[in-house]
């Protein structure tokens, strides 16, 4: 339970920072600032951007920036298919009765 709970980002315990979770988002960061460092179309790949990974090293500490960035990760993927399916729809003019 206890993983999970810090997957979700849940860490108050009593009104107080649950510190191992603290912790553990200051671990993420130290290597999310790896991807600073890799080619944008690596990141492009991974679905990131240089800006959102800054962005995710700006968070709180009682935020996981690895949950953020997938989120909002799929998020634009969501979008981006919805822009796909929807260009790809023909528009149907209706038919006037006067064109009849």
């Amino acid at each position: 339970m206890r993983t999970s709970v810090l997957a979700q980002g849940h860490l108050h315990h009593a009104g107080r920072l649950h510190m191992p979770a603290v912790f553990h988002n200051w671990l993420v960061r130290q290597r999310l600032k790896k991807l600073l460092g890799v080619d944008e179309r690596i990141l492009d790949d991974m679905g990131l951007t240089r800006s959102e990974v800054f962005w995710a090293l700006d968070l709180p500490l009682s935020v996981n920036p690895a949950v953020e960035l997938q989120r909002r990760a799929q998020a634009r993927r969501d979008q981006s298919f919805a822009h796909r399916v929807n260009r790809g729809r023909r528009q149907i003019k209706p038919v006037s009765a006067a064109a009849a």
